[in-house]
């Protein structure tokens, strides 16, 4: 039997992308901008949508926003899954990818995240992971 492709198994393409690189803005995606601020706006407007998240503070050494600082209810999978839901209802354009930036540091503990969250998994492909 055949599988279907990757990126055609019906779920967002889900990247996590450091602070500082560029990546390919597109009208189709959704831009996550992780506790940074936005600057000037007219500077995504090649995105679908841009939206900032702003984590929770954490006493930890790692970086803030992962799931064992926030729980399912705050985190960025809770934002997520937000999105999905705008996105169905027509609160947001229609988007077939979400690029979420970050300092380099939170990276780690924003993947943990997304990959522990069976619903975010779900809906969202990790475009840098193997399955």
């Amino acid at each position: 039997m055949h599988e279907p492709a990757r990126h055609d198994d019906g779920r967002i393409a889900l990247e996590l992308c450091a602070r500082g690189t560029a990546p390919v803005a597109d009208a189709n995606a959704v831009l996550v901008t992780v506790g940074q601020d936005m600057g000037n706006i007219d500077a995504h407007a090649k995105w679908g949508a841009v939206v900032p998240f702003t984590p929770l503070p954490t006493p930890f050494s790692h970086g803030g926003g992962c799931a064992c600082c926030t729980g399912r209810g705050q985190g960025l999978a809770a934002l997520l899954g937000d999105l999905f839901r705008r996105r169905a209802t027509g609160g947001l354009p229609w988007f077939g990818r979400v690029v979420v930036m970050a300092d380099a540091a939170r990276l780690s503990a924003l993947r943990q995240e997304m990959t522990a969250d069976l619903v975010v998994r779900a809906r969202y492909r990790m475009e840098n992971e193997k399955d």
